[in-house]
């Protein structure tokens, strides 16, 4: 088991420090180091709660006689401020437990986009926010990557550059769980690409003067973005057919 998941070199000196302890129920529980020994922990959560913790079981091989896997300690670094970090490179201390800590956090204060590097995590809110539209889009649009908090748009702007700079074909992978938000992922991208497309198709056409676009179509006709938002219905019948 690597360090993401368990920390075993815990010493003396590091008795009153912070820690996460791992649960069935909750996934981590906030806790305080009190006693460190002979390959065991002791470990006190903020509802006052003692678990002794044995520091190599986790490393152990699985057993069938083990009825819950056995508890693990992570560092525990408090985060600074309400909102979280927008990217978790930007963590003090990276694992499951701050990772998920961070994103919970960013969730309450309906902040459902997170970077891992170029990696978006996205949290569906189950409800509407007033985060899309075309006003945002406007602030997305033409802006670099990174210089702005994470969001779908930041993601479907850099492909959209990066096939406008270099003329080939790109990819988003969208994944997770049924009911994660995919769809709603996708849509949305499809939107901010069909708006933007056909601005800029607009913006050369201006330029031109003529009344062609990007997308080898003339005047007002639909530029092959948008053919694609409207198909959308179709694919995803595909996607839940059975």
């Amino acid at each position: 088991m690597s360090t993401m998941n368990h920390h075993s070199r815990w010493s003396t000196t590091d008795v009153g420090g912070l820690c996460w302890v791992s649960d069935p129920a909750q996934a981590y529980m906030e806790a305080s180091l009190t006693a460190v020994g002979e390959g065991r922990a002791t470990a006190k959560t903020t509802d006052g709660r003692e678990f002794d913790i044995d520091l190599k079981a986790p490393l152990l091989p699985p057993s069938r006689k083990q009825k819950e896997p056995p508890r693990r300690l992570l560092q525990r670094v408090p985060l600074t401020t309400n909102n979280g970090v927008e990217n978790m490179d930007n963590l003090a201390v990276l694992h499951e437990a701050s990772i998920l800590d961070n994103i919970q956090r960013r969730f309450r204060m309906d902040l459902i986009y997170t970077n891992t590097g170029p990696i978006l995590i996205a949290m569906n809110p189950f409800k509407w926010l007033p985060i899309y539209g075309d006003d945002v889009i406007s602030r997305f649009h033409g802006r670099p990557y990174g210089s702005m908090p994470p969001h779908v748009y930041q993601e479907a702007e850099d492909s959209f550059v990066q096939l406008q700079k270099y003329r080939k074909n790109q990819a988003i992978v969208i994944c997770g769980e049924s009911g994660a938000g995919k769809t709603e992922s996708t849509k949305l991208m499809l939107h901010y690409l069909a708006v933007v497309s056909k601005r800029t198709s607009e913006r050369e056409a201006k330029r031109r003067s003529v009344g062609s676009d990007i997308d080898g179509h003339h005047g007002n006709q639909p530029t092959i973005a948008e053919r694609i938002v409207n198909s959308n219905p179709l694919l995803e019948s595909y996607g839940n057919a059975k």
